[in-house]
């Protein structure tokens, strides 16, 4: 597995980007990005996130290719052109308190989601997946869940992990202009709902990005559980 220093590099320089010119895209100095490159520094959760976004990388492959790199050797990462002095502590690593384990929904686990998905859409299948704190809102649950098929190419491949947030019952004709994990009927999709004709026309229908796998159209009373998918959190290279 590629280690961060690396796919940061080699990410940047396939977007044609100047270390300077990445600096500056991710607010921070040149020096800073020198250091993430060469592995004496490391990007702290929040700018991981700024970094993930610039070179369009999903969060969850930058913290899969961290692994030990982060260590009590290496010290917190401050940027020493923004500061007037320097606070040297030791860098935390990500699977601390950076990050909380969610609920991981497999492919395997998605053929019975009846058995796995408890009352008011909690979800037990023995399984959690790593996710950064800050992508985690509180007052909501959330669950991580893999892409079964290439129904939703080309912006979700198949067997991408994305982080999704629980959406209650009462939201639910509400929902829409975004990807859903629905599970109705003892079935459980990753399908877009591009519009909401719940109160119109007492129906949901669920896209596919994929025409091949067409479209699927349901009544609210089918409706089991609801969740909108947030973020890519981990996708494989093709």
């Amino acid at each position: 597995m590629r280690k961060l220093p690396g796919i940061i590099k080699a990410r940047r320089i396939s977007k044609g980007l100047t270390q300077k010119q990445f600096a500056s895209m991710v607010g921070r100095s040149q020096q800073l990005v020198q250091k993430w490159e060469n592995g004496t520094g490391m990007p702290t959760s929040k700018q991981l996130k700024v970094v993930s976004e610039v070179l369009d990388i999903p969060i969850g492959n930058l913290i899969d290719s961290d692994d030990d790199q982060v260590s009590e050797n290496n010290f917190e990462d401050v940027d020493t052109d923004q500061v007037d002095k320097i606070n040297v502590r030791p860098q935390r690593h990500l699977t601390s308190s950076l990050l909380v384990e969610v609920p991981f929904l497999s492919v395997k686990a998605q053929s019975s989601p009846d058995r796995i998905v408890l009352n008011n859409c909690q979800v037990d299948t023995g399984e959690t997946h790593p996710v950064l704190s800050e992508l985690i809102d509180k007052r909501h649950e959330h669950l991580v869940v893999t892409v079964p098929n290439h129904s939703m190419e080309p912006e979700l491949r198949q067997d991408t992990r994305v982080l999704c947030r629980h959406v209650e019952p009462n939201d639910i004709p509400h929902e829409s202009g975004a990807v859903y994990v629905v599970m109705y009927t003892g079935r459980l999709v990753v399908k877009r709902i591009r519009t909401n004709d719940i109160r119109t026309n007492n129906t949901l229908t669920l896209h596919s990005d994929n025409e091949k796998f067409g479209q699927i159209v349901i009544t609210p009373q089918e409706i089991e559980c609801m969740w909108r998918v947030l973020f890519k959190i981990y996708e494989p290279v093709h």
